[in-house]
Protein backbone atom coordinates (compact mmCIF):
# COMPACT_ATOMS: atom_id res chain seq x y z
CA UNK A 1 0.00 0.00 0.00
CA UNK A 2 1.76 3.49 -1.37
CA UNK A 3 2.63 5.99 1.56
CA UNK A 4 1.80 8.93 0.40
CA UNK A 5 3.82 12.46 1.69
CA UNK A 6 2.73 16.08 3.09
CA UNK A 7 3.75 18.36 0.97
CA UNK A 8 5.52 21.18 2.65
CA UNK A 9 3.38 24.36 3.89
CA UNK A 10 4.48 27.27 2.10
CA UNK A 11 7.50 28.81 4.19
CA UNK A 12 5.89 32.76 5.11
CA UNK A 13 7.62 35.61 4.44
CA UNK A 14 10.30 37.22 6.47
CA UNK A 15 9.61 40.44 8.14
CA UNK A 16 13.10 42.27 8.28
CA UNK A 17 14.88 43.47 11.69
CA UNK A 18 14.18 47.33 11.96
CA UNK A 19 16.98 48.90 9.40
CA UNK A 20 20.31 50.15 10.99
CA UNK A 21 20.28 53.65 11.77
CA UNK A 22 22.46 56.31 10.10
CA UNK A 23 23.15 59.79 10.94
CA UNK A 24 21.90 62.05 8.18
CA UNK A 25 24.65 63.26 5.58
CA UNK A 26 26.53 66.12 7.15
CA UNK A 27 27.20 68.68 4.93
CA UNK A 28 31.00 68.36 3.57
CA UNK A 29 33.38 71.12 4.89
CA UNK A 30 36.86 70.80 2.25
CA UNK A 31 39.86 71.31 4.93
CA UNK A 32 43.34 72.79 3.85
CA UNK A 33 43.62 70.01 0.89
CA UNK A 34 46.91 70.11 -1.48
CA UNK A 35 45.35 71.44 -4.88
CA UNK A 36 45.30 67.45 -6.09
CA UNK A 37 43.42 66.09 -3.04
CA UNK A 38 40.93 69.16 -3.49
CA UNK A 39 40.32 68.91 -7.59
CA UNK A 40 40.02 65.04 -7.43
CA UNK A 41 37.13 65.75 -4.39
CA UNK A 42 35.21 67.72 -6.38
CA UNK A 43 35.18 65.99 -9.40
CA UNK A 44 33.48 63.02 -7.33
CA UNK A 45 31.00 65.35 -6.24
CA UNK A 46 30.40 66.94 -9.62
CA UNK A 47 30.32 62.94 -11.59
CA UNK A 48 27.74 62.10 -8.06
CA UNK A 49 26.37 65.17 -9.10
CA UNK A 50 25.45 63.54 -12.47
CA UNK A 51 24.37 59.88 -10.98
CA UNK A 52 28.19 58.76 -12.02
CA UNK A 53 28.35 57.14 -8.71
CA UNK A 54 31.53 54.69 -9.40
CA UNK A 55 33.50 57.62 -10.24
CA UNK A 56 32.41 59.68 -7.26
CA UNK A 57 33.35 56.39 -5.25
CA UNK A 58 36.48 55.60 -6.55
CA UNK A 59 37.91 59.51 -5.94
CA UNK A 60 36.75 58.92 -2.60
CA UNK A 61 38.14 55.70 -2.49
CA UNK A 62 42.11 56.70 -3.58
CA UNK A 63 41.96 60.07 -1.24
CA UNK A 64 40.63 58.15 1.61
CA UNK A 65 43.82 55.71 1.43
CA UNK A 66 46.03 58.82 0.81
CA UNK A 67 44.87 61.38 3.23
CA UNK A 68 43.20 59.42 6.10
CA UNK A 69 40.90 62.31 6.47
CA UNK A 70 38.18 61.20 8.60
CA UNK A 71 35.59 63.43 6.62
CA UNK A 72 37.02 61.75 3.61
CA UNK A 73 36.79 58.10 4.59
CA UNK A 74 33.24 58.56 6.02
CA UNK A 75 31.75 59.79 2.75
CA UNK A 76 33.24 57.32 1.12
CA UNK A 77 32.13 54.87 3.52
CA UNK A 78 28.54 56.20 3.54
CA UNK A 79 29.03 56.24 -0.16
CA UNK A 80 29.88 52.82 -0.65
CA UNK A 81 27.07 51.15 1.16
CA UNK A 82 24.75 53.57 -0.65
CA UNK A 83 25.76 51.69 -3.84
CA UNK A 84 25.48 48.73 -2.44
CA UNK A 85 29.26 48.15 -3.31
CA UNK A 86 30.57 45.44 -1.03
CA UNK A 87 34.38 45.76 -0.61
CA UNK A 88 35.02 49.53 -0.33
CA UNK A 89 31.81 49.42 1.70
CA UNK A 90 34.58 46.99 4.38
CA UNK A 91 37.48 48.35 3.22
CA UNK A 92 36.60 52.23 4.13
CA UNK A 93 33.97 51.38 7.01
CA UNK A 94 36.82 49.66 8.47
CA UNK A 95 39.07 52.32 7.73
CA UNK A 96 37.04 55.18 9.68
CA UNK A 97 36.80 53.04 13.00
CA UNK A 98 40.25 52.59 12.54
CA UNK A 99 40.79 56.53 12.35
CA UNK A 100 38.02 57.38 14.94
CA UNK A 101 37.45 53.98 17.41
CA UNK A 102 35.06 56.16 19.44
CA UNK A 103 32.59 57.39 16.61
CA UNK A 104 29.15 55.15 17.08
CA UNK A 105 28.27 55.94 13.31
CA UNK A 106 31.94 54.74 12.24
CA UNK A 107 31.30 51.17 14.01
CA UNK A 108 27.49 51.25 12.76
CA UNK A 109 28.47 51.44 8.91
CA UNK A 110 30.81 48.57 9.71
CA UNK A 111 28.27 46.47 11.10
CA UNK A 112 26.23 47.45 7.81
CA UNK A 113 29.16 46.83 5.62
CA UNK A 114 30.50 43.38 7.22
CA UNK A 115 27.01 42.08 7.04
CA UNK A 116 27.06 43.25 3.22
CA UNK A 117 29.98 41.05 2.69
CA UNK A 118 28.46 38.45 4.82
CA UNK A 119 31.14 38.59 7.63
CA UNK A 120 28.56 37.68 10.06
CA UNK A 121 31.42 36.94 13.57
CA UNK A 122 33.42 40.42 13.01
CA UNK A 123 29.95 42.61 11.68
CA UNK A 124 28.83 40.98 15.73
CA UNK A 125 32.65 42.27 17.26
CA UNK A 126 31.24 45.89 15.94
CA UNK A 127 27.13 45.75 17.55
CA UNK A 128 29.18 44.89 20.55
CA UNK A 129 31.11 47.44 21.17
CA UNK A 130 27.75 49.84 20.38
CA UNK A 131 25.58 47.67 22.53
CA UNK A 132 28.33 48.56 25.59
CA UNK A 133 28.12 52.33 24.59
CA UNK A 134 23.93 51.94 24.62
CA UNK A 135 24.00 52.88 21.42
CA UNK A 136 21.54 51.20 18.73
CA UNK A 137 23.69 48.06 17.57
CA UNK A 138 22.14 46.99 14.56
CA UNK A 139 22.32 43.66 16.09
CA UNK A 140 18.66 42.60 15.36
CA UNK A 141 19.56 43.13 11.76
CA UNK A 142 22.64 41.24 11.92
CA UNK A 143 20.41 38.42 13.62
CA UNK A 144 17.97 38.89 10.64
CA UNK A 145 20.82 38.91 7.96
CA UNK A 146 22.53 35.66 8.79
CA UNK A 147 19.30 33.16 7.36
CA UNK A 148 21.61 31.83 4.91
CA UNK A 149 24.89 31.43 6.88
CA UNK A 150 26.58 28.46 7.76
CA UNK A 151 24.74 26.60 10.37
CA UNK A 152 27.71 26.76 12.41
CA UNK A 153 28.22 30.71 12.31
CA UNK A 154 24.71 31.02 13.60
CA UNK A 155 25.39 28.68 16.42
CA UNK A 156 28.26 30.53 17.55
CA UNK A 157 26.18 33.80 17.21
CA UNK A 158 23.47 32.41 18.99
CA UNK A 159 25.70 31.60 21.81
CA UNK A 160 27.43 35.18 21.41
CA UNK A 161 23.91 37.41 21.78
CA UNK A 162 22.83 34.60 24.84
CA UNK A 163 25.72 35.71 26.93
CA UNK A 164 24.84 39.47 26.17
CA UNK A 165 21.22 39.01 26.89
CA UNK A 166 22.50 38.27 30.71
CA UNK A 167 24.36 41.69 30.94
CA UNK A 168 22.14 43.31 28.47
CA UNK A 169 18.30 42.29 29.26
CA UNK A 170 16.78 45.51 28.18
CA UNK A 171 17.81 45.91 24.65
CA UNK A 172 14.92 45.11 22.65
CA UNK A 173 17.42 44.67 19.08
CA UNK A 174 19.31 41.93 21.26
CA UNK A 175 16.84 40.16 21.87
CA UNK A 176 14.97 40.28 18.42
CA UNK A 177 18.32 39.35 16.73
CA UNK A 178 18.32 36.54 19.35
CA UNK A 179 15.07 35.30 18.38
CA UNK A 180 16.30 35.25 14.29
CA UNK A 181 18.74 33.19 15.14
CA UNK A 182 17.00 30.50 17.23
CA UNK A 183 14.22 30.64 14.67
CA UNK A 184 17.34 29.57 11.89
CA UNK A 185 18.17 26.79 14.14
CA UNK A 186 14.65 25.48 14.43
CA UNK A 187 14.57 26.36 17.87
CA UNK A 188 11.03 28.22 17.54
CA UNK A 189 9.57 28.14 20.74
CA UNK A 190 13.32 29.44 22.03
CA UNK A 191 12.82 32.28 19.30
CA UNK A 192 9.37 33.24 20.59
CA UNK A 193 10.59 33.59 24.06
CA UNK A 194 13.13 35.87 23.02
CA UNK A 195 10.89 37.79 20.74
CA UNK A 196 8.52 38.37 23.12
CA UNK A 197 10.88 39.84 25.93
CA UNK A 198 12.07 42.25 23.20
CA UNK A 199 8.07 43.28 22.57
CA UNK A 200 8.32 43.66 27.10
CA UNK A 201 10.98 46.58 26.19
CA UNK A 202 9.51 47.86 23.28
CA UNK A 203 5.98 46.88 22.63
CA UNK A 204 5.51 48.77 19.64
CA UNK A 205 8.60 47.27 17.42
CA UNK A 206 7.11 46.21 13.66
CA UNK A 207 9.41 43.83 12.94
CA UNK A 208 9.10 41.62 16.14
CA UNK A 209 5.27 41.99 16.70
CA UNK A 210 5.13 40.40 12.91
CA UNK A 211 7.88 38.00 13.81
CA UNK A 212 5.93 37.26 17.05
CA UNK A 213 3.10 36.16 14.49
CA UNK A 214 5.04 34.45 12.14
CA UNK A 215 6.33 31.92 14.75
CA UNK A 216 2.95 31.49 16.60
CA UNK A 217 2.07 30.01 13.12
CA UNK A 218 5.31 27.88 12.12
CA UNK A 219 4.37 26.34 15.86
CA UNK A 220 0.67 25.44 15.41
CA UNK A 221 -0.74 28.41 17.40
CA UNK A 222 -3.35 29.48 14.14
CA UNK A 223 -5.76 31.32 16.22
CA UNK A 224 -3.15 33.38 18.38
CA UNK A 225 -0.81 33.59 15.18
CA UNK A 226 -3.91 35.05 13.28
CA UNK A 227 -5.04 37.63 16.19
CA UNK A 228 -1.84 38.79 16.16
CA UNK A 229 -1.82 39.18 12.04
CA UNK A 230 -4.84 40.66 11.86
CA UNK A 231 -3.76 43.54 14.68
CA UNK A 232 -1.17 44.50 13.08
CA UNK A 233 -3.12 45.01 9.40
CA UNK A 234 -5.44 47.05 11.49
CA UNK A 235 -2.33 49.03 12.57
CA UNK A 236 -0.39 48.94 9.38
CA UNK A 237 -3.25 49.17 6.76
CA UNK A 238 -0.95 50.13 3.94
CA UNK A 239 1.52 47.50 4.56
CA UNK A 240 0.90 44.91 1.76
CA UNK A 241 3.79 42.65 3.38
CA UNK A 242 1.61 42.17 6.61
CA UNK A 243 -1.62 41.74 4.85
CA UNK A 244 0.27 38.54 2.86
CA UNK A 245 1.32 37.39 5.97
CA UNK A 246 -2.14 37.55 7.09
CA UNK A 247 -3.43 35.76 4.26
CA UNK A 248 -0.96 33.11 3.94
CA UNK A 249 -2.12 32.62 7.39
CA UNK A 250 -6.04 32.32 7.23
CA UNK A 251 -5.11 30.16 4.51
CA UNK A 252 -4.79 27.34 6.93
CA UNK A 253 -7.83 27.70 8.57
CA UNK A 254 -10.43 29.69 6.91
CA UNK A 255 -10.15 30.32 2.93
CA UNK A 256 -12.50 32.46 2.89
CA UNK A 257 -11.03 34.82 5.16
CA UNK A 258 -7.86 34.57 3.28
CA UNK A 259 -9.49 35.24 -0.61
CA UNK A 260 -10.49 38.14 1.06
CA UNK A 261 -7.08 39.63 2.51
CA UNK A 262 -5.26 38.07 -0.99
CA UNK A 263 -8.77 40.40 -2.81
CA UNK A 264 -7.27 43.45 -1.50
CA UNK A 265 -4.13 42.85 -1.87
CA UNK A 266 -5.09 42.52 -5.63
CA UNK A 267 -6.85 45.00 -5.98
CA UNK A 268 -4.20 48.02 -4.57
CA UNK A 269 -1.45 45.58 -6.56
CA UNK A 270 -2.68 44.57 -9.42
CA UNK A 271 0.33 43.73 -11.22
CA UNK A 272 1.72 41.61 -8.93
CA UNK A 273 1.88 38.29 -10.24
CA UNK A 274 2.56 36.50 -6.92
CA UNK A 275 -0.64 38.14 -5.03
CA UNK A 276 -2.62 36.93 -8.01
CA UNK A 277 -1.78 33.30 -8.19
CA UNK A 278 -2.44 33.28 -4.63
CA UNK A 279 -5.71 34.49 -5.06
CA UNK A 280 -6.36 32.26 -7.68
CA UNK A 281 -5.65 29.24 -6.05
CA UNK A 282 -7.37 30.24 -3.12
CA UNK A 283 -10.54 30.71 -5.21
CA UNK A 284 -9.52 27.36 -6.38
CA UNK A 285 -9.92 25.45 -3.36
CA UNK A 286 -12.94 27.40 -2.69
CA UNK A 287 -14.59 25.92 -5.73
CA UNK A 288 -15.22 29.82 -6.94
CA UNK A 289 -14.17 28.64 -10.59
CA UNK A 290 -15.75 31.76 -11.86
CA UNK A 291 -13.30 34.12 -9.44
CA UNK A 292 -10.91 31.23 -9.80
CA UNK A 293 -10.60 31.57 -13.74
CA UNK A 294 -10.75 35.31 -14.07
CA UNK A 295 -8.08 35.63 -11.46
CA UNK A 296 -5.52 33.22 -13.58
CA UNK A 297 -6.37 34.96 -16.76
CA UNK A 298 -5.22 37.99 -15.55
CA UNK A 299 -1.82 36.09 -15.02
CA UNK A 300 -2.25 34.67 -18.42
CA UNK A 301 -2.39 38.28 -19.89
CA UNK A 302 0.79 39.43 -17.24
CA UNK A 303 2.48 36.67 -19.20
CA UNK A 304 3.57 35.30 -15.52
CA UNK A 305 3.18 32.37 -13.97
CA UNK A 306 1.53 30.77 -16.87
CA UNK A 307 1.90 27.23 -16.63
CA UNK A 308 0.70 26.90 -13.44
CA UNK A 309 -2.31 29.35 -14.88
CA UNK A 310 -2.96 27.02 -17.46
CA UNK A 311 -2.61 24.09 -15.30
CA UNK A 312 -5.50 25.28 -12.83
CA UNK A 313 -7.40 26.70 -15.85
CA UNK A 314 -7.71 22.97 -17.26
CA UNK A 315 -8.80 21.49 -13.75
CA UNK A 316 -11.38 24.17 -14.36
CA UNK A 317 -12.45 23.48 -17.66
CA UNK A 318 -11.90 19.65 -16.78
CA UNK A 319 -14.52 19.68 -13.43
CA UNK A 320 -17.22 21.63 -15.78
CA UNK A 321 -16.72 18.66 -18.45
CA UNK A 322 -15.35 20.72 -20.88
CA UNK A 323 -12.46 18.00 -21.76
CA UNK A 324 -11.48 20.17 -25.04
CA UNK A 325 -10.90 23.30 -23.35
CA UNK A 326 -8.99 21.38 -20.62
CA UNK A 327 -6.73 19.62 -22.86
CA UNK A 328 -6.08 22.93 -24.87
CA UNK A 329 -4.97 24.54 -21.26
CA UNK A 330 -2.78 21.21 -20.28
CA UNK A 331 -0.94 21.27 -23.27
CA UNK A 332 0.68 24.83 -22.27
CA UNK A 333 1.76 23.74 -19.60
CA UNK A 334 5.60 23.86 -20.17
CA UNK A 335 8.35 21.75 -18.56
CA UNK A 336 8.59 23.60 -14.79
CA UNK A 337 6.85 22.21 -11.52
CA UNK A 338 3.56 21.51 -13.01
CA UNK A 339 4.41 19.89 -15.46
CA UNK A 340 4.18 16.14 -15.23
CA UNK A 341 0.85 16.88 -13.23
CA UNK A 342 -0.24 18.31 -16.70
CA UNK A 343 1.09 15.34 -18.38
CA UNK A 344 -0.39 12.98 -15.92
CA UNK A 345 -3.95 14.71 -16.34
CA UNK A 346 -4.09 14.95 -19.84
CA UNK A 347 -3.67 11.27 -20.68
CA UNK A 348 -6.40 10.90 -17.34
CA UNK A 349 -8.86 12.71 -19.83
CA UNK A 350 -7.69 11.16 -22.66
CA UNK A 351 -8.45 7.88 -21.14
CA UNK A 352 -11.59 8.48 -19.82
CA UNK A 353 -12.99 9.71 -23.15
CA UNK A 354 -12.17 6.18 -24.62
CA UNK A 355 -8.93 7.43 -26.22
CA UNK A 356 -6.52 5.52 -24.53
CA UNK A 357 -4.11 5.29 -27.96
CA UNK A 358 -4.10 8.73 -27.88
CA UNK A 359 -2.89 8.94 -24.82
CA UNK A 360 -0.21 6.83 -25.59
CA UNK A 361 0.82 8.33 -28.91
CA UNK A 362 0.76 11.56 -26.64
CA UNK A 363 3.52 10.06 -24.55
CA UNK A 364 5.58 9.29 -27.16
CA UNK A 365 5.42 12.07 -28.85
CA UNK A 366 6.31 14.26 -26.02
CA UNK A 367 9.69 11.95 -25.39
CA UNK A 368 10.64 12.71 -28.58
CA UNK A 369 11.12 16.34 -27.45
CA UNK A 370 11.24 16.27 -23.75
CA UNK A 371 14.53 16.51 -21.61
CA UNK A 372 15.28 13.27 -19.73
CA UNK A 373 13.98 14.92 -16.47
CA UNK A 374 10.78 13.78 -17.60
CA UNK A 375 11.24 10.14 -19.45
CA UNK A 376 10.68 8.41 -15.79
CA UNK A 377 7.61 10.30 -15.61
CA UNK A 378 6.02 9.51 -18.78
CA UNK A 379 6.82 6.12 -18.54
CA UNK A 380 5.37 5.50 -15.61
CA UNK A 381 2.39 6.65 -17.07
CA UNK A 382 2.17 5.06 -20.05
CA UNK A 383 2.66 1.76 -17.56
CA UNK A 384 -0.66 3.37 -15.70
CA UNK A 385 -2.53 3.04 -19.10
CA UNK A 386 -1.48 -0.57 -20.27
CA UNK A 387 -1.98 -1.85 -16.36
CA UNK A 388 -5.50 0.20 -16.27
CA UNK A 389 -6.18 -2.17 -19.69
CA UNK A 390 -5.03 -5.49 -17.90
CA UNK A 391 -2.21 -5.45 -20.19
CA UNK A 392 0.24 -6.57 -17.59
CA UNK A 393 2.66 -8.03 -20.66
CA UNK A 394 3.05 -4.18 -22.19
CA UNK A 395 2.96 -3.06 -18.93
CA UNK A 396 6.17 -4.73 -18.35
CA UNK A 397 7.50 -4.26 -21.25
CA UNK A 398 6.92 -0.46 -21.40
CA UNK A 399 8.87 -0.40 -17.19
CA UNK A 400 11.62 -2.69 -18.46
CA UNK A 401 12.62 -0.83 -21.29
CA UNK A 402 12.32 2.67 -19.20
CA UNK A 403 14.72 1.00 -16.98
CA UNK A 404 17.38 -0.10 -19.89
CA UNK A 405 17.13 3.87 -20.84
CA UNK A 406 17.19 5.02 -17.18
CA UNK A 407 19.28 2.33 -15.09
CA UNK A 408 18.59 1.68 -11.48
CA UNK A 409 15.63 4.61 -11.60
CA UNK A 410 14.05 3.68 -8.15
CA UNK A 411 10.58 4.94 -8.97
CA UNK A 412 10.34 2.49 -11.74
CA UNK A 413 12.06 -0.18 -10.18
CA UNK A 414 9.42 -0.22 -7.46
CA UNK A 415 6.61 0.34 -9.94
CA UNK A 416 7.18 -2.74 -12.02
CA UNK A 417 7.92 -4.61 -8.50
CA UNK A 418 4.20 -3.43 -7.66
CA UNK A 419 3.02 -4.76 -11.47
CA UNK A 420 5.34 -8.41 -10.84
CA UNK A 421 3.25 -8.58 -7.10
CA UNK A 422 -0.18 -8.31 -9.17
CA UNK A 423 1.26 -10.39 -11.81
CA UNK A 424 2.06 -13.22 -9.20
CA UNK A 425 5.84 -13.07 -10.21
CA UNK A 426 7.19 -12.99 -6.90
CA UNK A 427 10.67 -13.48 -7.85
CA UNK A 428 10.33 -10.28 -9.71
CA UNK A 429 9.17 -8.11 -7.35
CA UNK A 430 11.81 -9.47 -3.96
CA UNK A 431 14.19 -9.10 -7.05
CA UNK A 432 13.16 -5.00 -7.60
CA UNK A 433 12.25 -4.02 -4.06
CA UNK A 434 15.47 -5.47 -3.04
CA UNK A 435 17.61 -3.51 -5.66
CA UNK A 436 15.69 -0.22 -4.48
CA UNK A 437 16.63 -1.20 -0.83
CA UNK A 438 20.45 -1.36 -1.74
CA UNK A 439 20.17 1.97 -3.09
CA UNK A 440 18.20 3.54 -0.47
CA UNK A 441 18.48 1.11 3.14
CA UNK A 442 15.83 3.48 5.13
CA UNK A 443 13.45 3.87 2.17
CA UNK A 444 10.66 3.14 4.37
CA UNK A 445 8.01 2.27 1.59
CA UNK A 446 10.25 -0.09 -0.16
CA UNK A 447 10.73 -2.15 2.93
CA UNK A 448 7.22 -2.02 4.14
CA UNK A 449 6.27 -3.23 0.23
CA UNK A 450 8.69 -6.04 0.52
CA UNK A 451 8.00 -7.45 3.75
CA UNK A 452 4.26 -7.41 3.36
CA UNK A 453 4.43 -8.98 0.22
CA UNK A 454 6.74 -11.53 1.83
CA UNK A 455 4.43 -11.97 4.64
CA UNK A 456 1.40 -11.87 1.91
CA UNK A 457 2.59 -14.55 -0.44
CA UNK A 458 4.97 -16.50 1.12
CA UNK A 459 5.68 -18.52 4.31
CA UNK A 460 9.15 -16.17 5.31
CA UNK A 461 7.37 -14.80 7.89
CA UNK A 462 10.11 -14.03 10.30
CA UNK A 463 11.63 -12.64 7.32
CA UNK A 464 9.05 -10.42 6.26
CA UNK A 465 8.54 -8.96 9.92
CA UNK A 466 12.27 -7.98 9.89
CA UNK A 467 11.51 -5.51 7.01
CA UNK A 468 8.09 -4.07 8.23
CA UNK A 469 9.33 -3.39 11.99
CA UNK A 470 12.42 -1.68 9.72
CA UNK A 471 9.78 0.52 7.97
CA UNK A 472 7.78 0.98 11.17
CA UNK A 473 10.50 2.33 12.47
CA UNK A 474 11.12 4.28 10.08
CA UNK A 475 7.44 5.38 9.59
CA UNK A 476 5.12 4.65 12.66
CA UNK A 477 2.34 6.94 11.66
CA UNK A 478 1.96 5.55 8.20
CA UNK A 479 -1.31 3.43 8.11
CA UNK A 480 -0.01 1.42 5.07
CA UNK A 481 3.22 0.49 7.51
CA UNK A 482 1.25 -0.11 10.77
CA UNK A 483 -1.45 -2.40 8.60
CA UNK A 484 1.05 -4.36 7.23
CA UNK A 485 2.25 -4.90 11.01
CA UNK A 486 -0.57 -5.63 11.90
CA UNK A 487 -1.00 -8.56 8.69
CA UNK A 488 2.36 -9.80 9.50
CA UNK A 489 1.59 -10.66 13.02
CA UNK A 490 -1.51 -12.13 12.27
CA UNK A 491 0.06 -14.55 9.76
CA UNK A 492 2.95 -15.18 12.75
CA UNK A 493 -0.68 -15.90 14.91
CA UNK A 494 -0.16 -12.94 17.46
CA UNK A 495 -4.05 -12.11 16.58
CA UNK A 496 -4.26 -9.96 19.95
CA UNK A 497 -1.60 -7.49 18.28
CA UNK A 498 -2.74 -7.84 15.08
CA UNK A 499 -6.06 -6.75 15.92
CA UNK A 500 -4.64 -3.73 18.03
CA UNK A 501 -2.04 -2.56 14.93
CA UNK A 502 -4.95 -3.31 12.12
CA UNK A 503 -7.59 -1.30 14.19
CA UNK A 504 -4.83 1.70 14.69
CA UNK A 505 -4.29 1.07 10.93
CA UNK A 506 -8.15 1.39 9.92
CA UNK A 507 -9.17 4.55 12.16
CA UNK A 508 -6.14 6.29 10.27
CA UNK A 509 -7.22 4.99 7.04
CA UNK A 510 -10.50 3.03 6.58
CA UNK A 511 -9.82 1.84 3.02
CA UNK A 512 -10.69 -1.74 1.44
CA UNK A 513 -7.73 -3.73 2.00
CA UNK A 514 -7.32 -2.69 5.65
CA UNK A 515 -10.45 -3.49 6.58
CA UNK A 516 -10.77 -6.89 4.45
CA UNK A 517 -7.13 -7.74 6.91
CA UNK A 518 -8.86 -6.34 10.09
CA UNK A 519 -12.49 -8.32 9.29
CA UNK A 520 -10.57 -11.49 8.50
CA UNK A 521 -8.90 -11.17 12.08
CA UNK A 522 -11.97 -10.38 14.04
CA UNK A 523 -13.34 -13.04 11.88
CA UNK A 524 -10.88 -15.84 13.39
CA UNK A 525 -11.01 -14.47 16.75
CA UNK A 526 -14.57 -14.57 16.83
CA UNK A 527 -16.06 -11.06 16.76
CA UNK A 528 -17.90 -12.22 13.34
CA UNK A 529 -20.81 -9.49 13.73
CA UNK A 530 -18.23 -6.61 13.79
CA UNK A 531 -16.22 -8.21 11.13
CA UNK A 532 -19.18 -8.12 9.13
CA UNK A 533 -19.73 -4.65 10.20
CA UNK A 534 -16.22 -3.67 8.48
CA UNK A 535 -16.49 -5.50 5.58
CA UNK A 536 -19.79 -3.82 4.87
CA UNK A 537 -18.58 -0.40 5.72
CA UNK A 538 -15.86 -0.97 3.19
CA UNK A 539 -18.17 -2.00 0.47
CA UNK A 540 -20.12 0.49 0.69
CA UNK A 541 -17.51 3.04 -0.63
CA UNK A 542 -15.91 0.17 -3.01
CA UNK A 543 -18.56 -2.30 -3.95
CA UNK A 544 -16.22 -3.84 -6.96
CA UNK A 545 -13.48 -5.01 -4.07
CA UNK A 546 -12.24 -7.93 -5.45
CA UNK A 547 -9.51 -8.41 -2.57
CA UNK A 548 -12.73 -8.31 0.06
CA UNK A 549 -14.41 -10.56 -1.68
CA UNK A 550 -11.74 -12.96 -2.21
CA UNK A 551 -11.35 -12.95 1.87
CA UNK A 552 -14.77 -13.65 1.99
CA UNK A 553 -14.67 -16.60 -0.57
CA UNK A 554 -11.82 -17.84 1.59
CA UNK A 555 -13.37 -17.90 5.07
CA UNK A 556 -16.51 -18.97 4.02
CA UNK A 557 -17.90 -16.30 5.49
CA UNK A 558 -21.05 -14.19 4.35
CA UNK A 559 -22.46 -10.69 5.31
CA UNK A 560 -25.86 -11.84 5.69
Amino acid sequence: MPIKQEAPAEPLAEIPAEPIISTPEPEIIYKAFDENTLYTLLVAELAGGRNRFDIMLGNYVQQAQSTRDAGVVARASRLARFINATKPAVEMSLLWTEIEPENNEAHLNATAALIMARRYIEAFEHGRILLERDHDSGLDSLGAATSRAPKEVVQTLRDEYTKLSSDFPQDARLLLGLCYLENQLGHNEEALKACQASLVVKADSLPARAQEARLLMLLGKNTEAQASFKKLVEDYPENTRLRLNYARSLSRTDLNASAEQFAKLNASLPNDPDIALALGLVYYQLKKFDEAQQTLNQLVDMGRHQSTAHYYLGQIEERRGNSLDALSHLSKVQPGSDYARALGQITQILERDGKPGEALSFLTSRRKNDSNEYLEESYLLESEIYIRQGNFEQADATLTHALSEIEGSARLLYARAMLYSQMDNLQGAESDLRSVIAQSPDNAVALNALGYTLADKTERLEEAYEYINRAYQLNPDSAAVIDSMGWVLYRLGQHRKALSYLREAHAKYPDHEIAAHLGEVLWVMGKRKEAKTVWKDALKKKPDSVLIKNTLRRLNATLH
